[in-house]
Formats: structure tokens, C-alpha cells, sequence
């Protein structure tokens, strides 16, 4: 063979692996170009951006090429940041919400629907309260990462020290009444039975839905405070105050009456599955007891989401990242590390609040959700509004200044406009 056909046989075979390596190498994940995820995440404290932090390293770790750049910011800016971001073209791909933000963002159309993207076996894993709250006119616009249940914070010494047996399920609105009158002292150190934080609707709610009342009609068009059960239900929570005394005065609960829980001078409050980081932080005995049964168990529950923008500028790889910190085991792993709600996951909840063992009577926050009874804060476009005003005008109901139904005849009218 002369010297030309050997180096023009050694030559072709040379060049085809030089393509193929070329293929190889631009096909490759690691030479494609790298994808960053802008996030943005409310979180209050420095447990949550560290767990959410160790999450989203965790997920470029398992997804080479994505790298995700998270932004933390509080639930009081989230939303101004958010709009201000988006009027300038610089809007997240991904967001970590609070069910008060999905009420103020999906009927404004700042949240990419998702119904395309999953199927019924895959929503099927989360608790279907979870999902009904993630939905906004029949669409669902993000994922439940984590849900909050109410349930009561109770002081056990305070119990204790006044005899009085813990609340629990056999415990109805008189006999809760009659144990927070054994838990109030009057004198020179005061000491309520009971407070609680009027200055949010979410906290209201679990009364009037256990006395079969309601915030808005089945069509969400008029307020629904002018019915008997109703008016009922809003009358005990002023007459705790103001004809009992076994709630601070009410300018004390549109404050931070936590403050009196947590300073020992109120036996209990309500809070929410979200408030389990504070736990640790408590000085007394502290445990969870259920509301008061009445007509039904009805519990307030909050949701916290994976949100994507409708404007991601990678609206799939954002889509991946909310399936995978809501859906996995690894995922959910890291949402319950920033001890802020309750996972979910049905088997994931289970596994972290009843299989676990703790100090505290964590199941209690799992029983609304486990029995469908757990009900979130209906959403309408003008929510934020709504809300200003019933907390602006009941403050004065709660103060003892002005009576329900006074002020329920003078709100109607302009609830309902708002509402249209």
C-alpha cells in the first residue's frame, strides 16, 4: 500500500471520531448552555432560607446544568417586589408564596397554570384540601409544598396551677368558655384565659364555620355575616371580651396578643402548623389542644406554594423545580426543615407528625385535614381590600365600642361592592 492510501485510510476514520466527539460534546448536559432559575422566596427567618437554600443546592445537584439563584425576601414585600420586578422585565421564574399572596397574585394572572403539566395520579399524593386551594377558578395555578391547620397552643402550667382539665375533642363553646373563666385571674397580675389575633380574617374563620356560618355566599358575590350563624359566631369572639373578660381588650388583639401567650399571661392562643419553629423557643410546658367542637370540626388551613410566573422566561425548568420541592421525598424533606407548615404529602405528613415521635401533640394540627375538614380562605379578586376593611371596622366590636350587628349592616353594602 502506498504511503498516500495508508495516510487516507488512517485519516477518515480519525476525522469520523473527531465529529463524533463533537456531537458528543454539544449534546452533552455539560456543554449545553447552563440554565439559571431566578426564585424568589418569602421566608421569615433564618431556618427557612437555610432549608430552602439546601434544597436548591440539593436540586443542582441532581440536575446538572440548572443552577437556581434565589432571592428571600418577607411576606409584607413580597408582593410589592414581585410587581415592581415584573413591570421591569426582571420577574422571578419561580415563586415560594403564602396563601394570602396566591389570593391577591392568581386573579390578577401573575401565575402560570399548570393542569398541563401534571395528571391525576401525581395529584393524587397530596392532600386534596391542598390542591382545592390551589386553584383558582377551577385551574390550578401552583403546588402545595406545605399546608397549616389551627389548632390551640395551651400552657400546661398555667392549667395545672388552676385545676382545670386540658381542652380536647369533648370540649364544646360553653365548656371551653367555662375553663378560660377558671383560667383568668383579675387583681394585681392579670391573667387571661384565652387571646387570640383579630387582625386577620384567617383566624376568625374557624368559629364561623363551626357554627355553620360563613364569610361569603356560594357564589362569593355578598358578604354572609347577616345570618344567625354568623352573627352568632362573631358575637362569642366580642362576648369572650367584653362580657366575659377572659380575652384582653381588643385593641390588645388587633396588636400582637402572642405577646400575652408567650409572656404567660394568657393560657392560650391560636396559631397555626406554621408556628412549629417557635416550639422549641418556648420556656414553659407548652402543648396542642383542638378548638371547641360546635355544629361541625371545620379547622381554618392556610397553604404555602410553588408558584411559576406566567412570565418565566424558562417556564419548564421552573415547572420541574415546584414538582420536584412539592412532590419528593427530598423535596418535602427540606420544606418540613423550615418547620413551617405541615408537608403536602399525605404519607409525607403522616411520617414527620405521627410516626415521629415529639414532645407535642402535632396529630391534632393533622385531624381537620385527615377527617376533609380543613377549609382555606375562599379567593376573590379584591381580597386584599376586603380584609382591610372587615378588620378596620371590627376593631370596634372587639373593643366594645360598637355592636356585631351594627357594624355587619354597615359593612354589607360595601363588602358586596367590592365583591362584584
Amino acid at each position: 500500500m502506498s504511503k498516500n492510501r495508508k495516510a487516507s485510510s488512517l485519516r477518515y476514520p480519525l476525522l469520523t471520531l473527531l465529529l463524533l466527539m463533537l456531537v458528543l460534546s454539544i449534546s452533552s448536559p455539560a456543554a449545553m448552555a447552563a440554565i439559571t432559575l431566578d426564585v424568589m422566596v418569602v421566608a421569615n427567618n433564618a431556618t427557612e432560607r437555610e432549608a430552602f437554600t439546601e434544597a436548591f443546592r440539593l436540586y443542582e445537584k441532581e440536575n446538572p446544568g440548572i443552577t437556581i439563584q434565589e432571592a428571600f425576601t418577607d411576606a409584607g414585600t413580597f408582593q410589592t417586589k414581585l410587581l415592581a420586578m415584573t413591570a421591569g422585565g426582571v420577574q422571578p421564574d419561580a415563586m415560594w408564596l403564602w396563601g394570602i399572596h396566591f389570593r391577591n397574585l392568581a386573579p390578577k394572572g401573575f401565575l402560570l397554570p399548570l393542569d398541563d403539566h401534571v395528571d391525576k395520579a401525581f395529584l393524587n399524593a397530596y392532600f386534596p384540601n391542598a390542591i382545592e386551594t390551589s386553584r383558582y377558578q377551577g385551574t390550578l395555578y401552583a403546588l402545595p409544598g406545605l399546608v397549616g391547620t389551627m389548632a390551640i397552643m395551651a400552657n400546661l402550667d398555667m392549667f395545672a396551677n388552676a385545676g382545670v382539665e386540658l381542652v380536647n375533642y369533648r370540649d364544646d363553646w360553653d365548656s371551653f368558655l367555662a375553663k378560660t373563666k377558671k383560667l383568668t385571674r383579675t387583681g394585681p397580675t392579670v391573667q387571661y384565659g384565652f387571646t387570640w389575633y383579630a387582625k386577620t380574617v384567617r383566624d376568625w374563620t374557624t368559629w364561623l364555620w363551626r357554627n355553620e356560618g360563613d364569610l361569603f355566599d356560594a357564589s362569593l358575590t355578598k358578604l354572609a355575616f347577616n345570618t344567625p350563624e354568623s352573627l352568632e359566631a362573631l358575637q362569642y369572639l366580642s362576648d369572650l371580651t367584653n362580657v366575659h373578660y377572659v380575652t384582653p381588650p381588643g385593641n390588645t388583639l388587633v396588636g400582637a396578643p402572642w405577646n400575652d401567650f408567650y409572656n404567660e399571661k394568657a393560657a392560650m392562643y391560636p396559631n397555626g402548623s406554621w408556628s412549629l419553629g417557635a416550639l422549641n423557643n418556648v420556656k414553659f410546658t407548652i402543648d396542642i389542644v383542638p378548638y371547641p367542637v360546635h355544629k361541625n370540626q371545620t379547622a381554618t388551613m392556610d397553604t404555602f406554594f410553588m408558584g411559576v410566573h406566567a412570565q418565566a422566561k424558562h417556564p419548564e425548568e421552573a415547572i420541574a423545580l415546584a414538582k420536584w420541592l412539592t412532590h419528593s421525598e427530598a423535596g418535602q424533606a427540606q420544606l418540613y426543615a423550615t418547620k413551617f407548615g405541615i408537608p403536602s404529602i399525605r404519607k409525607e405528613a403522616i411520617r414527620y407528625f405521627i410516626e415521629t415521635k415529639h414532645p407535642w401533640r402535632l396529630d391534632i394540627f393533622l385531624n381537620a385535614l385527615n377527617i376533609d375538614q380543613a377549609r382555606a380562605l375562599p379567593y376573590v379578586a379584591n381580597w386584599a381590600d376586603i380584609e382591610a376593611l372587615l378588620v378596620k371596622e371590627f376593631t370596634p366590636v372587639w373593643s366594645g365600642q360598637k355592636p356585631v350587628k351594627t357594624v355587619v349592616d354597615e359593612i354589607t353594602p360595601r363588602v358586596n361592592a367590592l365583591l362584584q
